[in-house]
């Protein structure tokens, strides 16, 4: 897709710089135009919306919301039919339906004991988060012949005392790509040091050397968005799926959020025959 649009070298790097920051995807060669391109729509159009208190806020008010039964799940089966969750505690949950959102598609197919899902790798970043006496300068960082990114999440978000700020860095890691912990480390604090966050003004530091981002990257070749798994495919009468992986609609949390609605109301259905 990209290809044909027949850009200038420069005008091409700078589409795929900020198409990286919008869909945390370093795979122009493989990744699926759809989703690339209205992820840039999204972030051009309606912007960002940043959390205070940060994704644990989220959690947090989820938690509050639902009756949570704290169980570690191992196998997901059908008998007779019912749906059966047999647990790393010894209890055994037997229902007629079950909503699978186990994080990624080897996950998912390992509860249900089934072969692997046909999705693509992985999505994964290099992650360095600095708490900081000042923000940095400037703002927003892109890598453009590098797949480097630094922006500050707080301000605007309330995530550090006040006066303080929370800087994010990271690598967008190319599938398959694999970096040394220590290099990767300095590359990162390099390019906090351009933005003028040198030693004396980090206070806290957390180095993640590969944080998955999505379960798995949406592939051009697999149909793009439309051909990712559905609800429904897990391969077990009952049993529905909910992911970033899942589902036609949404990249990241918003298609865990629409997969999530939809195998929810999949199982409402079925339980209310």
């Amino acid at each position: 897709w990209l290809d044909r649009q027949r850009l200038p070298a420069d005008a091409r790097s700078l589409v795929e710089a900020v198409s990286r920051v919008a869909s945390y995807t370093n795979a122009p060669d493989i990744a699926a135009a759809d989703l690339v391109v209205s992820q840039v729509q999204l972030a051009l159009g309606s912007g960002v919306r940043y959390v205070h208190g940060g994704w644990q806020s989220i959690v947090d008010s989820l938690l509050a919301g639902c009756r949570v039964h704290r169980l570690t799940a191992t196998r997901v089966s059908a008998d007779e039919g019912h749906v059966v969750v047999e647990t790393q505690e010894g209890a055994t949950v037997v229902g007629t339906a079950a909503v699978i959102a186990a994080g990624t598609p080897g996950a998912a197919a390992q509860l249900l004991g089934r072969r692997p899902f046909d999705a693509g790798p992985p999505v994964e970043a290099a992650c360095l988060d600095l708490g900081a006496s000042r923000p940095s300068q400037p703002g927003l960082l892109l890598g453009i012949d590098r797949p480097l990114y630094l922006s500050n999440h707080c301000p605007p978000a309330r995530l550090a005392p006040a006066g303080r700020a929370v800087v994010h860095v990271a690598r967008y890691l190319a599938p398959g790509e694999r970096t040394e912990p220590g290099e990767q480390r300095h590359e990162l604090e390099a390019l906090a040091a351009r933005a003028g966050l040198t030693a004396d003004h980090i206070i806290e530091d957390r180095y993640l050397h590969r944080m998955t981002v999505a379960g798995a990257l949406t592939l051009a070749e697999s149909g793009g968005m439309r051909g990712r798994p559905t609800v429904t495919d897990s391969g077990v009468p009952g049993v529905f799926l909910a992911g970033d992986w899942v589902g036609p609609a949404g990249h990241l949390a918003d298609a865990s959020l629409a997969s999530a609605e939809a195998a929810v109301a999949a199982a409402v259905t079925l339980v209310g025959r």
